[in-house]
């Protein structure tokens, strides 16, 4: 199994490698009682990136301050302009959504192997992971213990955002009609994110999800397909619904190629706020 990302949870210098249920929304949780000041959520992935949605199943109640620093070869340097969107009345984990920042300018992040040649990667040299930039996660404050996470990765849309294009998804006979006792279309709009960048990547725009700068920019992508995935599973009755969904999905996609890192360096460029052009093959 080939992961898009490593996730590390560092308990008071034990090492839980955490990465099988984070990468995947379907597989499970983890309950993170996370400590201030001892402990860290560690992120290696093959690209530099700059953002993380993350799934909260159960939420932190404790208010905290999220801190990420970013690993330049030789020591950890804090990242600037963290915008933390999982925060709620000063408490960070307490609902899901997407944590961002900015490399510093002055700092150089640097792929690198967690311990090799006698050379290692501190708080995490008792694994052999080789060849990932990686991003440090902390907080202030120490979280509610059972708190719980789902998914560590990409999303693009919410239920909100797409109730505006496509309102009889908020009706709640027809999620019960979808499935008993479903309350969200989450899985849905992840599964949505996890087409996008499939297609990036056979578009040739990018060659992983972490090159993406500012996942709102596939807002409206996410929501024609997350529309088209719901439509196809209520059968062929609704099949003309979800190619609906999914042509505007396609034009949405061909509309919203920019803010992709072209120089690896996780932050936005001039020539990066252009769409990409000639992608196209026919």
């Amino acid at each position: 199994m080939i992961m898009s990302s490593r996730i590390i949870w560092s308990d008071n210098s034990v090492i839980k490698d955490i990465s099988v249920n984070q990468n995947s929304y379907a597989d499970g949780s983890d309950v993170i009682d996370y400590v201030a000041g001892q402990d860290y959520i560690f992120i290696g992935a093959d690209f530099p990136f700059n953002h993380r949605h993350i799934n909260v199943l159960v939420s932190n109640a404790v208010s905290s301050i999220a801190s990420v620093d970013l690993w330049d070869g030789k020591t950890w340097n804090p990242a600037v302009d963290i915008i933390d969107q999982t925060k709620v009345l000063g408490a960070s984990m307490s609902e899901s959504g997407v944590i961002s920042w900015r490399p510093d300018e002055n700092t150089q992040w640097q792929k690198d192997d967690t311990n090799l040649n006698n050379h290692s990667i501190t708080g995490l040299s008792s694994l052999k992971i080789f060849g990932l930039y990686w991003a440090r996660l902390s907080w202030s404050v120490s979280w509610t213990g059972t708190t719980a996470l789902s998914y560590i990765g990409h999303k693009f849309s919410e239920d909100y955002d797409m109730f505006i294009l496509y309102p009889e998804f908020s009706l709640s006979t027809v999620k019960g009609q979808f499935l008993t006792g479903k309350t969200t279309w989450d899985e849905q709009h992840l599964q949505a994110g996890i087409a996008i960048i499939r297609d990036l990547k056979k578009m040739r725009v990018a060659v992983s999800g972490n090159q993406i700068l500012d996942w709102e920019i596939f807002k409206e992508a996410s929501v024609h397909k997350t529309a088209a995935i719901i439509y196809q599973a209520f059968g062929k009755d609704f099949f003309p619904n979800a190619d609906r969904a999914e042509a505007k999905y396609k034009e949405s996609i061909e509309n919203s190629i920019k803010l992709i890192d072209q120089n690896n360096d996780a932050k936005v460029q001039s020539q990066e706020r252009l769409s990409i052009d000639g992608w196209i093959s026919r």
